[in-house]
């Protein structure tokens, strides 16, 4: 919750303030709490909804009640086609087309003007196009059944793992909301056997997660959630692990339903969040999917379930592909970074962990997950020091490197690292030459920073 701020300009529209959080009304006054000012209230007349999804997700549903679901389905078709390619093409020429009529001006006396968008047709001023390789899949140990294309390799040849996937008849658990088990139970029927391909469109998920991943057979068991609550979500967990206790069932994956507004829902307050932490706390997969893709059209929906296929394979342990890789170059290992901000709330100071959360070798295999503890910023060295000693020292005997064999590590990171997250990274490599150069007779030849966008 917040309110509107004239600007000093009176050409800038008010800008938004938050203030916090609604804990009540009284006299036509919100009275707020987690706030950062020294606002314990506010007239209700002039405060304003903060401009988030939730926000809008809730308004739409208190006043289309029933029909919320139909208007946000029919909604999200209009913004699909506005942000479609040729759409926002068409949109983006037309401002352009405008703006090269106009006589602009940058400060007096420096006039400048905008041309149309570049096009490969202007030879002259277009840059250069290289095409790089495209990168070859291998599915199979012997390097023999190869792609060049990931999903075309899965449907020539299966997946890497195909012949040793285990078990070889999953357990999964469901976690889903009681009057929505009818719906997740059509869209798991997809997911598990395909969708077949209609007379006007082919299908890119015709085969179905069972026969594509060469799955023999798989068990689903539900349990259900009486409403959206944590609480509901937090029984039916329990409830599921009560099972595995039991001796009755060994999950291999978990499936948990969600809905949209989850997604602004922080820690505690996030049903599926807490759900996915008391499986994650006993070791066992999650993968979360939305009830609103449920009712996508099945033209949209194959490209949902072909990624959650995926995913939920490699998280039962399985292998897809591998990258062909050189065997006479360094070894190289892929180090995924990962940082949160944690507060007490919205407007409270926030502290700042960082972990490691994946390590890969440099053909793609998978190796390690959660591999750090999450530590503050100030604490990051000796953690990240420990654990790649660790992961380095199991890798080593685990793949059979040789002494003298030479490593590139490469620290990828979903946000641009603070400088200080960088230094220590530089300081705790400088180490390990050293000590892998003692323990193992080899040499660490670079470390590079890569940040993923």
């Amino acid at each position: 919750m917040g309110q509107r701020i004239d600007q000093d300009d009176v050409r800038l529209a008010p800008r938004f303030e938050r203030l916090g959080q609604v804990a009540g009304a009284a006299q036509g006054r919100l009275l707020l709490t987690d706030t950062s000012t020294n606002l314990d209230s506010i007239a209700a007349s002039a405060a304003r909804l903060e401009p988030t999804s939730l926000a809008f997700e809730r308004c739409v549903q208190h006043v289309f009640r029933e029909h919320s679901v139909r208007v946000k389905q029919e909604l999200e078709k209009q913004v699909a086609q506005y942000l479609s390619g040729p759409k926002r093409l068409q949109k983006l020429q037309t401002v352009v087309e405008r703006l090269t009529r106009l006589n602009l001006e940058m400060a007096p006396g420096a006039n400048f003007s905008i041309r149309p968008f570049l096009t490969q047709k202007q030879a002259a001023t277009f840059p250069a196009i290289q095409t790089a390789a495209k990168p070859v899949y291998v599915f199979d140990a012997a390097g023999t059944r190869t792609h060049t294309w990931n999903d075309g390799g899965l449907k020539e040849h299966g997946p890497y793992s195909g012949q040793s996937l285990t078990p070889a008849r999953p357990q999964v658990c469901v976690i889903c909301q009681r009057h929505r088990k009818e719906q997740v139970e059509r869209f798991l029927h997809k997911f598990l056997h395909g969708i077949p391909p209609s007379k006007r469109e082919k299908s890119l998920f015709a085969e179905g997660f069972l026969h594509k991943y060469a799955v023999a057979d798989l068990s689903l068991e539900f349990f259900l959630a009486n409403g959206s609550t944590v609480d509901a979500y937090q029984r039916a967990a329990l409830s599921a692990m009560e099972q595995q206790r039991s001796g009755h069932r060994r999950w291999n994956l978990v499936l948990i339903q969600a809905d949209e507004f989850f997604r602004n829902l922080d820690g505690e307050s996030n049903p599926g969040l807490v759900a996915k932490a008391h499986f994650l706390t006993h070791g066992i997969a999650t993968h979360e999917f939305e009830i609103e893709s449920t009712y996508l059209r099945d033209s949209q929906l194959s490209y949902v379930l072909n990624n959650m296929a995926l995913a939920c394979y490699a998280k039962m342990g399985g292998i897809p592909w591998l990258l062909q890789s050189n065997a006479n170059a360094a070894h190289e290992l892929v180090i995924g970074l990962a940082s949160a901000s944690i507060s007490e709330g919205q407007m409270c100071d926030r502290e700042r962990v960082v972990g490691i959360i994946t390590l890969f070798t440099g053909d793609g295999n998978y190796q390690f997950s959660n591999l750090s503890s999450a530590v503050p910023v100030n604490s990051y060295q000796d953690a990240l020091f420990a654990t790649l000693q660790a992961a380095i020292n199991h890798i080593w005997h685990d793949m059979n490197w040789q002494p003298h064999e030479p490593i590139r590590m490469a620290f990828h990171a979903f946000q641009s690292a603070k400088q200080a997250e960088v230094n220590a990274v530089r300081q705790v490599m400088a180490g390990l030459r050293s000590c892998l150069n003692n323990q193992f007779g080899c040499s660490l030849l670079s470390m590079s920073r890569t940040m993923a966008i």
